[in-house]
């Protein structure tokens, strides 16, 4: 096979395209959660008390927030007080929220459907490279039967 090394170790043969092999898995195995900003749907009266019992924000979650003067505060929410939301945000810095000014909140949430639809295509890219480089092999090993040469 031109341009793929081989090198061996006691030994065994081994293709320098395992390094490519072991990237795809880890490209794999990092894609196992997608993330998307899931909207609430709410009157901002019945957001607002959702906010203030911890039924839809808590610390920790990552929020993308629209308040009454129109502006967006994303951030990640260190504290949900009885009147405002504390976090940090993406430059930072702290942020704090009246809940009251609250209008519209969208939340960071795992997709289940796009982060399995990512990790099958992922693994089905492992096998169709899996399976080329396998026939690849064959085919050498056939080619190199029928004319006597070797690498």
């Amino acid at each position: 096979m031109q341009g793929v090394g081989v090198q061996t170790i006691s030994g065994s043969p081994i293709r320098r395209w395992h390094s490519l092999v072991a990237w795809l898995v880890a490209a794999a195995v990092l894609s196992a959660g997608c993330t998307t900003l899931k909207a609430k749907r709410l009157p901002p009266e019945a957001l607002q008390a959702q906010i203030r019992d911890g039924s839809i924000l808590q610390a920790g979650d990552e929020a993308s927030i629209v308040t009454e003067d129109g502006k967006e505060h994303v951030i990640k929410v260190s504290a949900v007080g009885p009147d405002e939301i504390a976090g940090t945000g993406d430059g930072g810095e702290s942020v704090t929220v009246l809940i009251d000014d609250v209008l519209a909140l969208r939340t960071r949430e795992v997709s289940v459907g796009r982060t399995a639809a990512v990790g099958v295509g992922v693994y089905l890219l492992v096998a169709v490279v899996l399976l080329a480089l396998a026939l690849d092999d064959l085919t050498e090993d056939i080619v190199d039967a029928l004319l006597g040469t070797s690498d």
